[in-house]
């Protein structure tokens, strides 16, 4: 199980990576980023896992599984998450078929 200073520690983790795609599409106009962007490497790989988990969570087949999954305040966050990617622009089902 996570401590609640781990929760916490993801959790600014997430904001800060949020933030990063926020900036990426004020400078591109949308949140398709590449998996090899050569501005921030680690970016295209969070979008991908972030979309993931959106298909995940929809597929009411497939429990949650993992170890932040079994942590009750990481587990409500998830909504306000996909809420926010959303909101954004993101979509669970497209994928970046371009690089830069």
């Amino acid at each position: 199980r996570c401590s609640g200073r781990e929760g916490r520690i993801w959790n600014n983790i997430w904001i800060q990576k949020f933030r990063e795609l926020e900036a990426f599409k004020f400078k591109h106009g949308h949140t398709n980023v590449p998996q090899k962007y050569k501005d921030n490497p680690g970016l295209g790989n969070w979008v991908q896992r972030q979309r993931h988990f959106m298909r995940k969570r929809e597929d009411k087949n497939q429990p949650n599984k993992g170890p932040l999954n079994n942590h009750r305040e990481v587990r409500l966050r998830l909504g306000e998450r996909m809420k926010m990617l959303q909101s954004i622009g993101i979509s669970q089902d497209h994928r970046a078929k371009w690089e830069e």
